[in-house]
């Protein structure tokens, strides 16, 4: 319970700090960072059965209506988004190893997985947020939320891979574009998936 709290207090106040704690001492962290990580996923899947499934009826082609309206299900959007945040995180080990020549990649593991509880608080944060506040800035609101888990990863790849800000960002955005081309941004952040709703 101890690490929990810590690694809520540094992610918010030094994640730098926190990053480095994870890299130097990675069998402490573990199963906090397992733990938060485990449930942030679980909380868009408990929302998604909240979800209405939509029926697309966009084409005149029956068969490409079904499989668009297959993705429509909530569940195998979450399943999806979570595979794409996979598949980035494995671009980013590949990519850390031609920019970075493979420094510390179970420490980046824990340190991008860690960020997990930046997506629980952004989660409770916005169920009092979404009866107050207008459509339009809870949107700018999570936009905010997406840059935040983007410079966090930033940062967490320059700690790990002991690299400048320019090659963590090249990393980063190497990693992130196939993964926001095919999935979306959520690939990259699905820890506020349906956080809005």
């Amino acid at each position: 319970m101890n690490y929990l709290i810590k690694i809520y207090r540094k992610i918010i106040v030094s994640p730098r700090e926190l990053f480095r704690d994870i890299t130097n001492d990675t069998n402490r962290y573990r199963l906090p960072v397992y733990f938060l990580f485990v449930v942030n996923a679980l909380i868009p899947l408990v929302k998604s059965f909240k979800i209405t499934r939509e029926n697309i009826a966009f084409f005149s082609n029956e068969t490409l209506n079904l499989l668009l309206s297959i993705y429509s299900i909530p569940q195998i959007q979450w399943a999806i988004t979570w595979l794409g945040f996979f598949l980035f995180i494995i671009l980013i080990k590949l990519f850390s190893r031609f920019f970075a020549k493979n420094r510390g990649q179970s420490g980046l593991l824990f340190c991008i997985l860690s960020i997990a509880s930046v997506g629980i608080l952004l989660q409770l944060l916005f169920i009092p947020l979404s009866k107050f506040l207008s459509h339009d800035l809870l949107a700018m609101i999570r936009w905010i939320a997406f840059f935040w888990i983007g410079f966090l990863t930033i940062v967490a790849i320059s700690i790990c891979q002991k690299v400048s800000y320019a090659r963590s960002m090249a990393i980063y955005f190497a990693a992130g574009l196939p993964v926001v081309v095919v999935v979306g941004l959520t690939g990259v952040a699905p820890f506020i998936l349906w956080a809005t709703n």
